[in-house]
């Protein structure tokens, strides 16, 4: 009689190996497949279940609106930042279009009662009351402050937001922000030109159509560039220009609220063209250093200026011009300590760089010493 024998896991003979069976690796997949045809849709039938869970997440009820209703939401949230969320609505609100109904929806208010009155003409009519001015000064800001905002934005925004208006605006130009002796118009002319325009707009009396806004703001930018054709070889300005300057800040519009605060990246730079023109549509419009600014930011954007190099170098002026009607060299953003050191460092440069050797850069330290640092230091004396 033979033992039985006992079978141990893992002892015996071990199969040898063969590859598995086509046939049946297909036939155990459409098997499963069947069932997953059971249990969903018709049209995931061909998809394995992995697939189909990482392809079930539902979208956000937002992402399912449609684009024409998305985008007034967008806007009346009041968050440029929205395109930040996920890469659904940097896609759909990352668009010109929207970009541009973001900025109409933050700036029209103002432009709504301001656009087109001299800043002079607001004065007169006491309009220009921060309480009284509409438009969300926060919302302004943000909208400055995001990367994608430049000058041919913003112009194309404001054309857009006056074509919707369907009708014509009561326009008067104001006068040069920058003073000069050529094209200096009376001040009690100019209060009497806006006391007359006031009462065409009450009556409805509307004057000549205003011309495209891109042109108008190259207009007013080409007549800014030429009042500093007066500036001579030391740097100087002809008699009478410095205190001009000083004395006349009611130039300009008013096409942002006076508590919208200026970008930091617009003050710090570093600078090209583009930044110019926006803070010079800034400048123009109305803007001014708030208390929130910081005295260091703007000292990093002086250290900007005067390191500019090549062709826009020339643009040093332009922008230490803009930091004056700012008030960045005011007394109550820069300290003492700060308008003091930045003199003595000029002064050492000027002893140090040659003028044959480097005229643009002598130039402008000769400029910034007499010009700016002589009018911040008349301006604290006299408030």
């Amino acid at each position: 009689m033979s033992l039985t024998p006992i079978k141990v896991k893992g002892r015996g003979r071990r199969k040898k190996w063969q590859p598995p069976d086509p046939s049946r690796i297909r036939n155990n997949r459409r098997k499963r497949e069947d069932e997953d045809d059971q249990e969903n849709a018709a049209s995931h039938s061909s998809k394995s279940p992995k697939r189909l869970k990482k392809n079930g997440n539902k979208k956000s009820e937002l992402e399912q609106l449609p684009t024409e209703l998305f985008w007034p939401i967008a806007v009346m949230s009041q968050n440029p930042n929205l395109m930040m969320v996920n890469k659904q609505f940097r896609k759909t609100l990352s668009a010109r279009s929207f970009l541009l109904e973001l900025a109409v929806g933050a700036f029209g208010p103002t432009w709504d009662k301001y656009f087109g009155l001299s800043k002079a003409s607001l004065l007169a009519s006491r309009q220009h009351e921060t309480d009284q001015c509409p438009g969300d000064y926060k919302f302004q800001g943000d909208v400055l402050a995001a990367r994608w905002m430049n000058i041919d934005l913003l112009l194309q925004a404001q054309q857009v937001w006056y074509r919707q208006q369907g009708t014509k605006r009561c326009w008067k130009k104001s006068q040069c922000i920058y003073w000069t002796l050529n094209t200096q118009t009376p001040q009690d002319q100019e209060g009497q030109q806006a006391e007359g325009v006031h009462e065409a707009q009450e009556a409805g009396d509307k004057e000549p159509d205003v011309p495209e806004i891109q042109v108008w703001f190259d207009q007013e930018w080409q007549e800014f560039r030429g009042a500093f054709s007066a500036v001579d070889d030391h740097g100087s300005y002809k008699r009478g220009l410095i205190m001009g300057i000083a004395e006349d800040k009611n130039k300009g519009y008013l096409d942002l609220h006076p508590l919208t605060p200026v970008p930091d990246r617009l003050l710090k730079g570093p600078f090209d063209l583009q930044k110019t023109k926006l803070l010079f549509w800034l400048v123009r419009g109305g803007a001014r250093i708030l208390p929130q600014h910081s005295w260091e930011v703007t000292r990093v954007g002086f250290e900007q200026i005067m390191s500019l190099e090549g062709d826009n170098i020339t643009l040093a002026p332009y922008l230490l011009f803009f930091y004056h009607r700012l008030g960045v060299f005011e007394w109550g953003h820069w300290p003492d300590f700060v308008l003091q050191e930045k003199a003595d460092w000029l002064d050492e440069m000027l002893r140090k760089v040659s003028r044959a050797d480097a005229p643009e850069k002598y130039r402008l330290y000769k400029f910034t010493l007499l010009w700016v640092f002589q009018l911040a230091t008349y301006t604290r004396a006299h408030g």
